[in-house]
């Protein structure tokens, strides 16, 4: 049995406990927590820390993958010259890749992620997962524009889907973008059985960027300008592209940076007539590094859970989850209390395993959290604060 305590617990689903004490047993699962201010008593053997605590981060959305391309953009390039530079081969072994996947994931368990909704288009990562400490649910991403392709994309989708499932890691079929899918491949995800967790980039650029149109901010102009010729023409709003033909899916949108009240409206009637369980997942300095912006929350809809995503090794400073709330606390009005369920348990219910991670409460073992440098007195973290995991 192990009892650790500290200034602050944050359960997350409850309010703060001053000098709250957190009981494990030992395989880690809470089996008491302890307010002394209510129930008062004597606890021998317990560790103190001076911070806070608060249970492991959830990555709604990650590339671990493409860990090998950290510090080897430069920021600000916009969609454009970012896509061209992930579509244009870089030369790297694989020897590094499998490295820097490695790094990456080590990096992001010490600094307190204990779970990750991963995108993944290849086995790159498997190595890594098989031995991780940190749950991985494995989006396997298709993109396709040429129908004459789309059944060889599908049969190496699933072929990788097997390959990660046989090592009982969880794994589903997801699809990229609006703009870098075909109708038919759309369709054919929809079939898919027992595929009911998806993950979608949308709206990460402009709508006139995402539409793929004759009008010369629309992303075909720039794949016509690469040499892909086979590019098919869609004038739907990407929610409505996406969305539609799923029913009675979970399904996570990511970015979401040029989503504004008309668009929000659309998405709920989308999500109320197909039955479908949404949630936002925002990825605020990735966005930063690529565009330069970060979304206006402030009209963010309230009855869809928010989550927090990195993004990737190539388009973040790095992969901490507390950089991205230290971010948010100091670029809008939200509150430390407001966004650490964002980092927690919002993202541990998009993933599907609120039973055991995201939030303190008995029978839970969600990894915990210690944050050092943080202000008592405005409850808030700083630029020194820092987050380790110690369970």
């Amino acid at each position: 049995m192990r009892k650790i305590a500290a200034n602050l617990i944050y359960p997350v689903t409850s309010p703060p406990i001053k000098n709250g004490i957190l009981v494990l047993d030992k395989d880690n699962v809470i089996i008491d927590i302890i307010d002394p201010s209510k129930h008062f008593k004597e606890v021998a053997g317990c560790e103190f820390y001076n911070g806070v605590l608060v249970p492991g981060f959830i990555n709604a959305h990650c590339h671990l993958e493409f860990s090998y391309m950290h510090g080897k953009l430069e920021p600000g390039l916009g969609m454009r010259n970012f896509l061209r530079a992930m579509i244009s081969k870089m030369k790297v072994t694989a020897e590094e890749i499998l490295y820097r996947i490695d790094h990456a994931d080590r990096f992001m368990a010490k600094t307190g992620t204990v779970a990750v909704g991963d995108i993944s288009s290849n086995d790159s990562t498997l190595r890594t997962k098989r031995r991780s400490m940190i749950y991985y649910h494995t989006f396997i991403e298709v993109l396709e524009f040429d129908k004459a392709n789309i059944e060889g994309r599908l049969t190496r989708a699933l072929n990788l889907k097997e390959k990660f499932s046989s090592y009982d890691l969880p794994t589903t079929i997801t699809l990229h973008a609006p703009y870098s899918v075909n109708h038919e491949l759309v369709q054919k995800v929809v079939e898919i059985p027992d595929n009911n967790l998806l993950s979608f980039h949308t709206l990460e650029s402009s709508l006139d960027n995402e539409k793929l149109t004759d009008n010369p901010e629309s992303f075909s102009s720039l794949f016509h300008e690469m040499g892909l010729k086979t590019i098919p023409h869609q004038k739907e709003h990407p929610y409505q592209y996406m969305l539609a033909p799923f029913k009675n899916r979970k399904i996570l949108l990511v970015h979401n940076l040029h989503a504004f009240p008309a668009d929000w409206k659309l998405l709920d009637e989308i999500a109320k007539k197909n039955s479908l369980q949404v949630f936002l997942v925002t990825c605020p300095r990735s966005n930063l590094f690529i565009h330069n912006t970060i979304p206006d929350y402030s009209h963010w809809p309230q009855n869809y859970p928010i989550c927090i995503g990195t993004d990737s090794s190539g388009s973040n400073w790095n992969l901490s989850l507390l950089h991205e709330i230290m971010f948010l606390l100091l670029n809008t009005e939200l509150t430390f209390e407001q966004i650490l369920p964002w980092a927690t348990i919002n993202g541990a219910r998009a993933l599907g395993i609120e039973r055991k991670y995201g939030s303190f409460e008995i029978g839970k073992s969600p990894g915990v959290n210690l944050i050092t440098g943080f202000d008592l007195r405005k409850c808030s973290v700083g630029q020194s604060s820092r987050a380790i995991r110690i369970v």
